[in-house]
C-alpha cells in the first residue's frame, strides 16, 4: 500500500535506486508505520525537496500531522492542508526544538536530507528527545555516509543545493564514517546493558530504524 502510494506521488523512496532485491524503502517503512496509520500522528521529515513524500506521507496517515524541514526557502510553496513546511538547517537546535515542542513531539522522524554525517548526527541529538514514548527515528541513505564530499573533484555538478548551501555556511563536508558508527555502537552498548530508551536499532540496506521505548 505505501509503496504504491508512494509511486503515484513520484517519491524517489519507491524507484529503483533506493531498493534492495526489489524490496523499496516503502516496502520496510510499511512494515513498522501500519499499525500507527489510524493514528493522529505528527511526522517530521529532514529534506523535502520536491513535497512528493510529504503529500505521500498525508495519504498515507490521512489523520496524521505533517512537518517538512529543509534549507531552501522555496519549499515552502509545498505547504498544504496537515503539511507544514519550516524553513531552517537540519543542525538548527532552537528552532527544531522549538517546532517539537510546538508539535508536542514527534511519532516519526525521518532524516533524509543533508546525508553528511554531522548533520546527521546533530539532528539526531537534537530530536531523539523530542521522539514521542513508541515512536521512530529513521535515518535514510546511510551509504552517502562513505562518500567524502570534501574528496570529490566533481562537487560542482555533484552537488545539489542543499549541499552547496550547507558547505557554503561552513559545514564540514569530509565524511568520517567512524562518527556515525560510535554514535550506533552507544546505542548498542546501552541496550545491550539495559538501559537507555531505545527499544530496538534496526539496520536494513542503506537505513537504519530507532525505536524509542513505548514507557519508562
Amino acid at each position: 500500500m505505501l509503496h504504491e502510494i508512494g509511486l503515484r506521488h513520484g517519491t524517489d523512496k519507491a524507484d529503483d535506486n533506493h531498493a534492495f532485491k526489489g524490496e523499496s524503502y516503502l516496502h520496510v517503512y510499511a512494515q513498522y508505520f501500519q499499525p500507527i496509520r489510524a493514528l493522529p500522528i505528527s511526522f517530521l521529515e529532514l529534506g523535502v525537496k520536491s513535497g512528493a513524500s510529504l503529500r505521500m506521507w498525508k495519504e498515507y496517515f490521512p489523520r496524521g500531522e505533517i512537518h517538512g524541514v529543509d534549507i531552501d526557502p522555496s519549499c515552502r510553496r509545498h505547504a498544504e492542508d496537515r503539511i507544514v513546511v519550516h524553513t531552517l538547517s537540519q543542525d538548527d537546535e532552537a528552532g527544531l526544538t522549538e517546532i517539537a515542542r510546538a508539535a508536542g513531539g514527534f511519532d516519526i522522524v525521518l532524516d533524509d536530507c543533508s546525508h553528511i554525517n554531522s548533520l546527521t548526527l546533530a539532528s539526531h541529538a537534537i530530536l531523539w528527545p523530542h521522539v514521542r514514548p513508541g515512536g521512530f527515528y529513521v535515518i535514510e541513505d546511510l551509504g552517502m555516509s562513505h562518500v567524502d564530499y570534501s574528496a570529490r573533484s566533481d562537487q560542482d555538478t555533484f552537488m545539489d543545493g542543499e549541499l552547496a548551501g550547507n558547505i557554503a555556511r561552513g559545514v564540514d563536508p569530509e565524511q568520517r564514517r567512524s562518527d556515525l558508527v560510535e554514535r550506533f555502537e552507544v546505542i548498542l552498548r546501552d541496550m545491550d546493558m539495559l538501559h537507555g530508551d531505545v527499544r530496538f536499532l534496526h539496520f536494513w540496506p542503506n537505513i537504519a530504524i530507532l525505536q524509542k521505548c513505548p514507557s519508562g
